[in-house]
């Protein structure tokens, strides 16, 4: 790393659900984790040293109080005017013999929803470095709130990073979700997708040239394309970076590890004042470094249970050990 302190006023945000993950336990029975997919980006970010925002409503509930205790236990930034009396999501994550995570989700009128694009725009920090959003944010419901946000961001010149994310379990809109989505996801600087995103928006298995072809659309620059333990891509308009996964010492469960992944890409482009950089002429060795810490994060947090993402050092003193470039 070129720097090792982050400024306090590299801020962040993020947008998206916060839930409470029920996780099933080599007993059969259900342990309860902080979870969402977006919440998890803004935990990461927090860890990395960010000033991480994080902006969706949290429940008054019995959860949501317990979610808001833990972001600021991890000194993710809460608006003071974000909480909702409708009830935290709940996910029941079933897990297969590899660890993958299989999720039902429960978010019938959920508070991490309750919100205006007005109320949005009006709680993000000055000095914005990038807007993440993306997972379960990107139902249809959401189309005309996150359209109206996006556009108030482009107009501000202000990055955003969307990771699709997308839930096999939203069956009864399923048309509408993927419109949605693929609507949605051409606003991104910053796309994230899996081969099981790219399966259910039609890629059939062209992966790489599914990606390329978005390259060409709305304002994606960098894209990474990550398919779990067979490692993960960038791609540019002009370049792109294949790396292997690193498998950990022993896998706890593999909750969290795109999130952490990608959070780490972000964290690692803000703090390296990359972030406003045009990313379709970042050079192959930087975007080697870049996937080699974001591949570094994800390995530690599968070593854990749960999505417990490391912070800088942590990352860093395993690339010295391992003698990988970041």
């Amino acid at each position: 790393m070129e720097q090792h302190k982050v400024p306090s006023q590299q801020n962040v945000a993020v947008f998206g659900e916060a839930l409470i993950d029920l996780i099933e336990q080599a007993d059969g029975q259900f342990k309860p984790f902080i979870g969402g997919s977006p919440f998890n980006v803004a935990l990461a970010m927090a860890r990395f040293g960010l000033a991480s925002h994080y902006l969706a409503p949290i429940s008054t509930d019995e959860m949501g109080q317990r979610i808001k205790a833990y972001a600021q236990k991890e000194q993710v930034i809460l608006p003071t005017n974000m909480s909702s009396n409708r009830n935290t999501s709940l996910a029941l994550v079933y897990k297969d013999a590899n660890g993958q995570p299989d999720y039902s989700l429960y978010r019938n009128l959920v508070a991490d929803l309750d919100i205006s694009a007005q109320k949005l725009t009006a709680n993000l920090p000055s000095d914005l470095q990038v807007f993440h959003t993306g997972s379960l944010a990107l139902v249809p419901e959401m189309t005309t709130i996150l359209t109206e946000v996006f556009g108030y961001l482009t107009h501000k010149n202000i990055n955003i990073s969307i990771d699709i994310n997308m839930r096999k379990c939203i069956p009864e809109q399923k048309a509408a979700y993927i419109t949605s989505v693929k609507q949605l996801m051409l606003h991104a600087n910053y796309l994230k997708v899996s081969d099981e995103d790219l399966d259910a928006l039609g890629a059939n298995g062209e992966y790489l040239a599914y990606c390329q072809q978005l390259l060409q659309q709305g304002s994606i620059k960098l894209i990474a394309f990550t398919q779990g333990a067979d490692g993960a891509t960038l791609l540019t308009a002009k370049q792109s970076c294949f790396l292997p996964a690193i498998p950990p010492a022993q896998l706890a469960d593999t909750v969290g590890a795109g999130d952490t992944f990608f959070a780490a890409m972000l964290a690692y482009l803000v703090h390296n004042q990359l972030i406003s950089v045009d990313a379709s002429e970042f050079t192959q060795v930087q975007l080697t470094k870049i996937n080699s810490f974001a591949a570094i994060a994800a390995s530690i947090n599968v070593s854990r249970h749960g999505c417990n993402p490391p912070n800088f050092a942590e990352v860093t003193e395993f690339a010295q050990r391992q003698n990988m470039p970041v």
